[in-house]
């Protein structure tokens, strides 16, 4: 059998299947946890899951592109990264340390 010259997902199988796993489970707990956030906001069930399942399946895209993109650019964009980050950390820190009360 001749190999495909492109394979969707490349690296570890037993991550892909992890990841499959973890998917059904929070589809299942979506499910059984929707009830009253649906009654509430007079949604159907099945809206708040096919988000649910929308959120699942992009997150699946991405994770799909971005393994396949050669991991050297990955090594030019990290230190940007990282100090946007480190950026981020500061302004989010200040706002929580200064506004802590209106989450209680």
């Amino acid at each position: 059998m001749a190999k495909s010259k492109f394979k969707i997902f490349c690296g570890d199988r037993v991550i892909w299947i992890i990841m499959l796993i973890l998917a059904i489970f929070s589809v299942i707990e979506v499910y059984s946890s929707i009830g009253k956030v649906a009654y509430d906001h007079d949604w159907n069930v099945y809206r708040a899951i096919g988000k649910h399942v929308f959120v699942i399946l992009l997150s699946y895209a991405c994770t799909i592109v971005l393994s396949n993109l050669n991991y050297g650019l990955y090594k030019g964009m990290a230190r940007i990264f990282f100090y946007f980050i480190l950026i981020l950390l500061g302004c989010f820190s200040t706002f929580f340390f200064y506004n802590w009360r209106i989450f209680y």
